[in-house]
């Protein structure tokens, strides 16, 4: 199997299953080795598993799964460093992966750099830390690109910026006029402006 199948896999059950069942689950991906340990029959009867994976990289992966929120995707950089070049080449059109910041997980010596994958803005943003994983810094919030906004959200977009500019505009028109800052009452403070610029 290779990385891609993992995310393809991850991708496809988020997209699908929540649907479905209102199961919102949370998967993180660790691309290293294991160890697996074949049990003795004794100890199967017993009720342990047949099978056992024991090693960091499932340590790992369990940290990045146990600070994903319900439907997002979590991978190590080690899991975008194996994928390399070919991260574009396979995924959606409307999949995006994204940086969220190094987290340092207990018992695993090195700092993780973490990445969110998905399909909605909800899916990519970075999680908090936990009482096993600690948060060590990143973006704090991140952003649609302009091609996924929508009509509403580029009207918000144009609605606080041109409210920005008039009010600079409004307040340019205030001051310029001696009329305006008496019948506004600000002529004392353009005055003390003025003062002070001298």
């Amino acid at each position: 199997d290779e990385i891609e199948d993992a995310i393809n896999f991850a991708l496809a059950y988020q997209r699908g299953v929540p649907k479905k069942t209102k199961l919102h689950s949370r998967i993180g991906i660790h691309w290293g080795c294991v160890i697996e340990v074949q049990q003795e029959e004794k100890f199967v009867d017993a009720g342990a598993k047949r099978v056992e994976l024991e090693g960091l990289a499932k340590n790992i992966a369990a940290r990045t799964m146990s600070i994903a929120k319900g439907g997002q995707i979590l991978l190590t950089k080690h899991s975008i460093d194996v994928l390399g070049h070919k991260k574009h080449a396979f995924l959606p059109r409307e999949a995006r992966c994204v940086c969220i910041g190094m987290y340092r997980f207990k018992g695993v010596k090195a700092a993780q750099i973490l990445y969110a994958i998905g399909e909605d803005i909800d899916s990519l943003q970075p999680p908090a830390g936990d009482n096993k994983v600690k948060r060590l810094g990143g973006p704090k919030y991140i952003k649609k690109r302009a091609r996924d906004r929508l009509l509403r959200d580029w009207f918000f977009w144009f609605y606080y910026r041109i409210g920005i500019a008039f009010l600079f505009y409004f307040v340019y028109l205030i001051f310029e006029n001696e009329a305006r800052r008496k019948f506004f009452g600000v002529d004392a403070v353009f005055n003390s402006l003025l003062w002070f610029w001298r």
